[in-house]
């Protein structure tokens, strides 16, 4: 188990964050994508007195997304089909632009997916009392 950054955590690529900001400028925009970074996960273990001084080694079970049997992870109902989004064009992230600086931000028409379902799968299980 790692100790912490001094308060910093999350693993911030100071890159990344001048590259989001200045990256447009001088032309040097990104020339390929790549996936969003997801939410951390954070877990509460108890630990004892001991197990805290010396380290301790323990199992966590890690919550992980599956794909499902109806819609294959796309979210799509059952014989249609996700559709490209008219915002981003596909891209999942737009560009705006105000003077001399240009940002690209993740699009908040699809949320970065890139893609619109219009019929969404759902399977809801209720029961009667």
């Amino acid at each position: 188990m790692g100790g912490g950054g001094g308060g910093f955590g999350g693993g911030a690529d100071f890159s990344d964050i001048f590259g989001d900001v200045f990256g447009d400028i001088f032309g040097g925009g990104r020339g390929r994508q790549r996936a969003s970074r997801g939410a951390d996960l954070r877990y509460n273990m108890d630990l004892t007195l001991e197990e805290a001084v010396r380290g301790v080694t323990k199992e966590i079970r890690i919550p992980t997304l599956e794909e499902c049997d109806v819609c294959h992870g796309s979210g799509a109902k059952s014989g249609s089909k996700p559709q490209t989004c008219p915002t981003c064009h596909g891209a999942g992230q737009v560009q705006m632009r105000q003077g001399f600086f240009a940002v690209q931000q993740t699009c908040p028409h699809c949320q970065g997916r890139g893609t619109l379902i219009k019929t969404r799968a759902i399977n809801a299980t209720v029961t009667v009392a």
